[in-house]
């Protein structure tokens, strides 16, 4: 399986595949923009693991984009700080998911991969 992992903070994005690689024998790339729409269309991931926030904006133009070319294309979304307008933007596009950023969210996105692969 072949995942993004997007966050504008390079080192939290590392400990992210960090913990995962632990878990799960995936091919992980790190970007720290969400400005890779070419990167998505050429590479096609299986899964995309996102911030919400980036310093020039979200990652709902992104996932508009991708679900436009390549519905197949899953997301995860991690928040710490949208509010709950945003929540509901981010619902509205369908992720599999939307992850709070908080103590435990290392653990319950190793519980949502979990479920998404054994699905």
């Amino acid at each position: 399986m072949k995942v993004f992992i997007i966050d504008d903070n390079k080192i939290f994005a590392e400990a992210i595949v960090i913990a995962l690689k632990k878990i799960f024998d995936f091919e992980f790339i790190i970007y720290t923009t969400s400005e890779i729409l070419d990167e998505v269309i050429n590479q096609s991931p299986d899964l995309i693991i996102s911030d919400y926030n980036f310093k020039e904006n979200t990652v709902l133009g992104l996932m508009k984009n991708v679900i436009d070319l390549k519905k197949e294309i899953k997301f995860i979304i991690i928040t710490g700080s949208a509010t709950t307008k945003e929540m509901v933007e981010i619902l509205k596009l369908n992720p599999y998911d939307l992850i709070e950023k908080d103590l435990d969210f290392i653990s319950n996105l190793t519980e949502s991969v979990t479920k998404l692969i054994t699905k």
